[in-house]
Order: structure tokens, then C-alpha cells, then sequence
């Protein structure tokens, strides 16, 4: 099956890797450079993740680790991410 976005036509095991990797990196590094269609898709990955992680039970944390594939960015996503995301609003 293929995703059909903006500029953006890939098979959906390569879309879901490449937006692994890239959130990955984005909550390990702070900031990441890519293409606007590959950073809304990540964005999208991402919030989603971060919403996981503002809760910060076991089973959201697991959940986290599994979609990032990084014991070490998850636990930056939920112990200093998430806190600071949840103060600001």
C-alpha cells in the first residue's frame, strides 16, 4: 500500500521507518533537517508520542520505546520532554 501526500508518495513500511528514524532523532538532537513533506509526517508521529508520554505511566513508556526503537530517547521523551511540554500550557 502507498501513502499519497504532499509531494510525498512512498510504501508505508519505508514512511513508517523513515519516521522512526527521524523522531528519533529529533528528541535525541532537539532539531532535525529534512524535506517539509518528511516533517509533517514526523510532526505527526511525533505529537502523537509526546501525548503518550505527558501521561507517563509503564504502558505508555513501553509503548514509546517500541514505536522509537531507543530505551535511552524515551526516557529523554518522558522524563525532560513531556514535564516541560506539560508546564507550558
Amino acid at each position: 500500500m502507498d501513502i499519497k501526500g504532499e509531494n510525498l508518495v512512498v510504501n508505508v513500511t519505508s514512511a513508517v521507518r523513515s519516521s522512526k528514524g527521524l523522531a528519533t532523532s529529533l528528541v535525541i538532537h532537539g532539531k532535525i533537517e529534512t524535506t517539509l513533506p518528511k516533517a509533517k509526517e514526523t510532526l505527526r508521529y511525533t505529537e502523537k508520542l509526546i501525548t503518550k508520554a505527558k501521561k507517563g505511566d509503564l504502558h505508555n513508556r513501553r509503548q514509546i520505546i517500541a514505536k522509537l526503537g531507543n530505551i535511552d530517547a524515551a526516557n529523554k521523551l518522558v522524563d525532560v520532554i513531556a514535564p516541560q511540554l506539560s508546564k507550558s500550557k
